[in-house]
C-alpha cells in the first residue's frame, strides 16, 4: 500500500498554514485524543469516516501544532519521522510568517511616504502660485487687513489671479489622481483603464503647473503638436509624465531649452523627452529608476529628493504596458559647480 498522510499545520496564534485534513473538526478530534494518550505521540486507530486502519499524532512546539493521520506507512518510526519534520518545518514557516508581516509593514510604509512625498510637492507648487500672486506678508497681516489687500491684489489682477487659479485647480486635480491610484494600489486593484488620449494634452496639463519654475530657470518647454489617439490609463500615465517633469524642472540647466517630441516605431508610440539637465553616469542608467535612489550630480546640487519620482513613473508606464528608458549624454559640461549633459528620456506605449 502507497504511503498518505493528510495534515493540519497551524501556528501559536492559529493560523493556519497547511490543512488537507478530510473532516477538519472530527479528524482533529480524532488525532487529539488518540495521540494524547500515548507518550510517543501517536497511535494506532479505526478511522472515524471511513473505518480505515489510521496512525494519527500530533507534536506542538513554541512555533504552532502539528496534527498528522496516515496510512501505508509500514514502519511506526517513518510516521513518527513525518511527524518530526513537520513539527520542524513549523519553525521555518512561522519565521517565513514573521518575514512576510515585516515586508508588508516596510511595504505600507513605503507607499505612504511615496503619496507623502507627492502630495507634499504638488501642494509647494500650490502654495508657491498662491505666493506668486499673493506676497507672504499679506496673508500673515490680521485677518481683516489681509483680505482687503488680497480683495486690492485680485481686483487689480484680473488675468494673473485666474491663471494662479487655473494653475492651482491643475495642482488640486494632480492631487486627486494620487490618492486615486493610491486607493486603487492598496486595494490590490490594478485594473488599467486604457482608452485614446491625445497624449500631448495630458502632456500640456501636467507641464502648465512647472511654467513659474521653468520661467526662474529661463527654460522655454517646447512640445511638438501630435495629432490622434494613444491608448493609456489617464491617471496612471499622467502621474509618470507629472514626476519626469518635475525632475526636469529640478535638474534642467538654466538659459536652456527642454524639447517634447513624438515619433511611431514598431507599432509603438514614443515619446522623447530631451534636454541638458544634470549629467548621469553609466553605471546610474538602471539605478536612478530604483525606489530611494538618486544620481550623483542630484545629490551634490542638493536638490535630490527620496528617490521616489522615477521609481513611479517607471513603474505607472510599465502598467500601461510601455517602458520608460533614459539615454545620457556623453559629452559633459560644467555649470555653476555641477556637471550637465544631453539626456533624453523615451516613454514608449504600444498602439
Amino acid at each position: 500500500m502507497a504511503k498518505s498522510c493528510w495534515k493540519r499545520l497551524a501556528d501559536s496564534e492559529g493560523f493556519i498554514f497547511v490543512n488537507d485534513l478530510p473532516e477538519t473538526d472530527v479528524c482533529v478530534r480524532c488525532i487529539t485524543e488518540h495521540s494524547g494518550s500515548e507518550a510517543k505521540g501517536y497511535s494506532s486507530v479505526r478511522c472515524p469516516l471511513n473505518n480505515e486502519k489510521r496512525l494519527v499524532g500530533t507534536r506542538s512546539t513554541k512555533s504552532g501544532t502539528v496534527h498528522l493521520c496516515g496510512m501505508g506507512y509500514g514502519k511506526n518510526t517513518l510516521f513518527s519521522y513525518d511527524l518530526d519534520c513537520f513539527s520542524a518545518s513549523l519553525n521555518t514557516l512561522s519565521r517565513l510568517e514573521g518575514d512576510i508581516e515585516k515586508y508588508k509593514k516596510e511595504e505600507y510604509v513605503a507607499r505612504i511616504r511615496r503619496v507623502f512625498h507627492n502630495v507634499r510637492s504638488i501642494n509647494a507648487h500650490a502654495l508657491q502660485e498662491v505666493r506668486a500672486l499673493i506676497p507672504e506678508q499679506v496673508l500673515r497681516q490680521h485677518k481683516s487687513r489681509s483680505v482687503e489687500e488680497v480683495e486690492s491684489l485680485v481686483l487689480n489682477k484680473p488675468n494673473d489671479t485666474a491663471l494662479t487659479l487655473f494653475r492651482i485647480s491643475k495642482d488640486l486635480n494632480e492631487i486627486k489622481s494620487e490618492f486615486s491610484i493610491y486607493a486603487r494600489l492598496i486595494n490590490g486593484d490594478q485594473h488599467i483603464d486604457k482608452r485614446p488620449y491625445n497624449i500631448r494634452d495630458i502632456i500640456m496639463l501636467v507641464v502648465y503647473p512647472f511654467f513659474e519654475d521653468f520661467k526662474k530657470k529661463d527654460v522655454v518647454v517646447n512640445v511638438d503638436f501630435f495629432y490622434g489617439g494613444v491608448p493609456v490609463d489617464f491617471e496612471t500615465f499622467q502621474v509618470a509624465v507629472y514626476h519626469i517633469i518635475e525632475n526636469a524642472s529640478k535638474y534642467i540647466r538654466p538659459h536652456t531649452n527642454a524639447q517634447v517630441s513624438f515619433r511611431k516605431d514598431n507599432g509603438s508610440q514614443i515619446i522623447d523627452i530631451g534636454m541638458k539637465s544634470l549629467h548621469i553616469e553609466t553605471e546610474e542608467i538602471d539605478t536612478i529608476f530604483m525606489e530611494g535612489h538618486s544620481g550623483k550630480e542630484a545629490i551634490r546640487s542638493k536638490l535630490n529628493g527620496d528617490g521616489i519620482g522615477l521609481y513611479r513613473a517607471k513603474r505607472f508606464i510599465e502598467l500601461n504596458g510601455g517602458t520608460l528608458s533614459v539615454h545620457p549624454g556623453k559629452e559633459v559640461e560644467e555649470y555653476n559647480g555641477l556637471l550637465y549633459s544631453d539626456n533624453r528620456f523615451t516613454l514608449t506605449i504600444p498602439l
